[in-house]
């Protein structure tokens, strides 16, 4: 059986080779390989944290950069008390990084990361030399918005760091599993847990989704919310 270690390593080399594909101009190829990777890293036994110095690098370059961010993902989850391994450190941001920085492998270079291939759109990932990817989402809606207003400072991998809240956690895994239901195996068990755990008040982040996404929470976590804010 393949070690996590062993594992770990060659989806790192991969990474590697990806970004040297595209330092010779082959991008799409690097994205095919990169895509790879992650598929790779996804679906093994890679059960683990991230290594200590991936949030103080990724908070340097947000620092650096101007950008405001908070925590949402696994990590979050297991600060709310979830139970759990996860390799992925997944952030909202208020701002995307500018392009002709993450192009910029001298000065991404200071920061541990490979220079991003292309930086367009909502979602963007940027590979880390000894981690992997940490996901980009950019608070372009109201709720996430509001998740990143809300965050709270939390120690994370030896950094100090902004972390969503549980409501507002909550509130994103509702409206990511109903906007793709393949999901509700993962996040609906995510919910319920974070729920039981803190019983966090959601009068604050309720008023951000639809009555579906207000329905669907109710079936999960098995509480009428609607009755009690009339209430």
């Amino acid at each position: 059986m393949t070690s996590y270690r062993s594992t770990q390593n060659e989806v790192l080399d991969l990474i590697k080779i990806a970004h040297r594909v595209a330092a010779k101009g082959h991008d799409d190829l690097c994205e095919e390989i990169l895509g790879a990777a992650r598929g790779i890293r996804g679906k093994s036994l890679m059960g683990s944290m991230p290594s200590n110095n991936v949030m103080s690098d990724l908070t340097n370059l947000m620092q650096d950069l101007k950008i405001s961010f908070a925590v949402i993902g696994g990590i979050a989850l297991i600060v709310h008390g979830q139970v759990r391994n996860t390799e992925d450190i997944d952030v909202l941001v208020d701002a995307m990084p500018p392009a002709d920085k993450t192009r910029d492998q001298e000065y991404m270079d200071k920061f541990r990361f490979y220079r991003k291939t292309s930086s367009t759109g909502s979602v963007i990932t940027l590979d880390h030399k000894q981690m992997g990817g940490v996901e980009l989402l950019l608070a372009d809606d109201p709720l996430r918005q509001w998740a990143l207003s809300t965050a709270s400072t939390e120690s994370v991998l030896g950094a100090q760091v902004n972390v969503v809240s549980a409501a507002a956690l909550i509130g994103l895994k509702i409206r990511a599993m109903m906007n793709n239901p393949s999901r509700a195996s993962k996040d609906a068990p995510d919910i319920l847990s974070v729920w039981m755990k803190s019983k966090p008040d959601l009068s604050g982040m309720i008023g951000f989704l639809s009555p579906g996404e207000i329905a669907g929470l109710e079936r999960v976590i098995g509480e009428k919310l609607t009755e009690k804010l009339e209430s």
